[in-house]
């Protein structure tokens, strides 16, 4: 007849968890997760494991038929002409750092 164990190691508890064992040392680390320290060793009990996932255990929220709006998604920024939009951060309406320097310092001729 076999037992199954109370306390499970890293790797066993990691696996019964779905992640790596690393992701598991760290939250240990951090004191997110529930461990039994034994001397060196670091163990955690199968029911405590069960109970922090189901603690954290998330529903989401059903939208409305018909809305695109999503509380974590950014709004689009598809009413901005082509040359507004920015990819560096600088947004819209201020020219990039580049652009700047091109406009601001004057080139300087010499004549041989």
């Amino acid at each position: 007849m076999a037992v199954d164990p109370i306390l499970l190691e890293l790797e066993p508890a990691a696996h019964a968890l779905g992640i790596s064992p690393r992701t598991l040392r760290d939250l240990t680390a951090s004191g997110v997760i529930p461990a039994v320290r034994i001397g060196r060793r670091v163990l955690y009990r199968r029911a405590g494991l069960k109970l922090w996932a189901q603690e954290r255990e998330q529903y989401p929220v059903r939208q409305e038929e018909g809305r695109d709006d999503h509380p974590t998604r950014a709004p689009r920024r598809q009413h901005l002409p082509a040359e507004g939009r920015s990819v560096g951060g600088g947004g819209p309406g201020r020219p990039r750092k580049s652009q700047q320097a091109r406009e601001t310092v004057p080139l300087r001729v010499v004549e041989e």
